[in-house]
């Protein structure tokens, strides 16, 4: 684990990058409700709302968080509506949602976290390891998520030949999309998806950018990937992974986490 980063019990309850208001307000603190039964009754109906776990996968984390979430900087969800509510959340980046989430999973069901047995790739004997999500590190952003990358052959877009784009991290609408749930099947629908919705500026074009399959065609597949790859990673956000030793050999090891699925609830352990 490296020494640079924070651990999410440092952090706290703090925004990795902070939600920016109407009025160019950033927030980058939020609090959480007690997890009672009243709040269980809430997300349940925010659930079925949703269509539950047959919804897609943004929405159903949208359902939940809706209610679990007490308030962002100084906004306070109980007086929204909750149709304002979700809009909120849907525009708020995705780092800091998953965040968000993360904490909700530790104050729903507590920190510990057993993961599906895998094998060493050392001694080859296979490991049960519980992990403690309090100790994810966390990758804070300073200032606007945006970088621009200069491409060695870069594209074509509004029939001129482009190499300086502008990438931003995703916001949460991204994963709210019914077509994510395609993507997750369909690596090429993936990177497609992430440039429409990660590349916001193209050099010499008007503004917003916004790339269809038609401009990506004219992109060198190494330059795609790495794109995709800068947009995932600009947004920094809590690390994914859980660290640990193999208990047979001691030879140590970084197993991700998969939190893109309904019941990332429910893999826990007293």
């Amino acid at each position: 684990m490296s020494n640079a980063l924070p651990t999410l019990a440092d952090f706290g309850k703090r925004l990795p990058i902070g939600y920016v208001d109407e009025a160019g307000v950033r927030h980058d603190k939020f609090e959480l409700r007690d997890w009672d039964w009243d709040l269980e009754e809430r997300i349940g109906a925010a659930l079925e709302g949703a269509e539950g776990a047959d919804a897609p996968f943004g929405r159903y984390i949208s359902g939940i968080m809706s209610e679990a979430v007490k308030s962002v900087g100084t906004i306070d969800l109980d007086a929204l509506k909750p149709a304002q509510r979700l809009g909120l959340l849907s525009r708020m980046y995705y780092s800091d949602m998953l965040y968000m989430y993360v904490w909700v999973r530790i104050e729903g069901l507590g920190h510990s976290l057993k993961l599906e047995p895998f094998k060493c790739k050392k001694c080859k004997r296979m490991i049960d390891f519980v992990g403690d999500l309090r100790q994810m590190e966390v990758q804070a952003v300073e200032g606007d998520p945006t970088k621009e990358i200069v491409l060695e052959h870069g594209l074509t877009y509004a029939d001129k030949p482009r190499k300086k784009v502008k990438v931003a991290t995703l916001r949460w609408s991204f994963f709210e999309a019914p077509e994510f749930e395609q993507a997750m099947r369909n690596p090429a629908t993936m990177y497609l998806l992430t440039l429409q919705g990660g590349v916001v500026e193209v050099d010499g074009a008007p503004k917003p950018a916004y790339l269809t399959r038609e401009h990506v065609k004219t992109m060198k597949r190494p330059e795609i990937v790495r794109l995709v790859r800068e947009i995932n990673n600009i947004g920094g956000g809590p690390v994914m992974s859980i660290e640990g030793a193999c208990p047979h050999c001691k030879t140590g090891f970084e197993e991700s986490i998969d939190w893109s699925y309904a019941d990332f609830f429910g893999r826990s352990v007293p």
